[in-house]
């Protein structure tokens, strides 16, 4: 018996990175894209057969180039640390929201 999970949405160029939700609800994915889109997909979601798994939020990422993702311990917020920047995402009906890591300086 073969088994195939296929994810479907607004992540056309490519999936970069992905990333598990602690509790293994979400599924994180970043784009190739210019924009390095998000996607959040409900992993857990039950499918009949041949049918894709939705995002349940998508948005723009960062124009800097992502590194890796994770999602903080709650599970509720998702990290990306990207060339010379961290950025953090919150996700809440169907948008991936932005908010840019501040604070940091480059005394080296």
């Amino acid at each position: 018996m073969e088994c195939v999970a296929r994810i479907s949405g607004t992540l056309r160029k490519g999936i970069k990175n992905l990333a598990f939700s602690p509790d293994g609800r979400y599924l994180a994915a970043s784009a190739f894209d210019d924009e390095h889109c998000i996607a959040i997909y409900s992993w857990n979601a039950k499918l009949k057969p041949g049918e894709t798994i939705k995002p349940v939020a998508t948005g723009k990422g960062t124009r800097a180039n992502i590194l890796s993702l994770g999602f903080n311990p709650a599970g509720n917020q998702l990290v990306a640390t990207c060339v010379k920047e961290v950025n953090f995402y919150s996700f809440d009906n169907s948008l991936v929201k932005c908010k840019r890591g501040t604070g940091w300086t480059n005394n080296m």
